[in-house]
């Protein structure tokens, strides 16, 4: 599928704090989507913690090691929502009708801009410029984190595959994906940063073990 899509860009300054990231989601959403968005994300994050029931997709263990600030949280929410709004009424306006393999590569591709994203903030870094071009969704990208997380995020695409079967299955059986895709795809892609930043804060920045035996292989 091709798209004739502007970039969307992250470009913000922050300031580093050491106050955990407390996740609120419906805090800048209209109230006509704040009910489907917030059910998508729960479940998304729900299919992605630790339990008997996720043994096979689990990427999340409640273990939050890292940290921003509510400042920083609040500017994450309103960037990677105003980005997702973007870009779905773009690939709406292109009249290309959009199914579950295209969903499946765009969810990737979000976690993974969105877990740069996170990375950034979580390191400090003042001034965060980083592209969201879904063009690249179809293509080959490579993150701006360090060989190391990029190991980390590579070991766990095939369960962020079965996460994604699992959401999008429950959003058809909800009826979402009868509603416009302007509607629905937004929420689809927000639950993909939402799992990102989650997934971020519980990434010990300091193993590198994964890389090691990566190249040991």
């Amino acid at each position: 599928m091709c798209f004739n899509l502007a970039h969307h860009h992250v470009n913000f300054a922050l300031k580093p704090s050491k106050i955990i990231f407390i996740t609120k989601y419906d805090m800048i959403i209209g109230m006509n989507k704040q009910e489907m968005i917030t059910d998508i994300v729960e479940y998304t994050i729900n299919c992605g913690s630790f339990s008997v029931e996720n043994l096979s997709r689990f990427i999340l263990q409640g273990n939050v090691v890292n940290a921003v600030s509510k400042e920083q949280a609040l500017i994450y929410i309103q960037q990677m929502h105003l980005i997702a709004e973007g870009l779905s009424e773009q690939i709406e306006a292109n009249e290309e009708g959009i199914g579950s393999y295209d969903c499946h590569r765009l969810f990737q591709y979000f976690f993974d801009r969105s877990a740069e994203v996170m990375y950034k903030m979580i390191v400090g870094k003042e001034e965060i410029d980083t592209t969201f071009d879904v063009r690249e969704a179809w293509g080959y990208y490579e993150l701006d984190i360090p060989e190391y997380l990029q190991v980390k995020i590579t070991h766990i695409v095939g369960r962020l595959g079965v996460i994604f079967s699992s959401v999008y299955d429950y959003m058809k059986g909800k009826g979402y994906l009868s509603e416009p895709i302007a509607e629905w795809l937004p929420a689809l892609l927000f639950s993909a940063s939402a799992l990102a930043s989650q997934f971020m804060l519980e990434v010990d920045l300091d193993d590198e073990s994964e890389l090691y035996n990566f190249l040991m292989e």
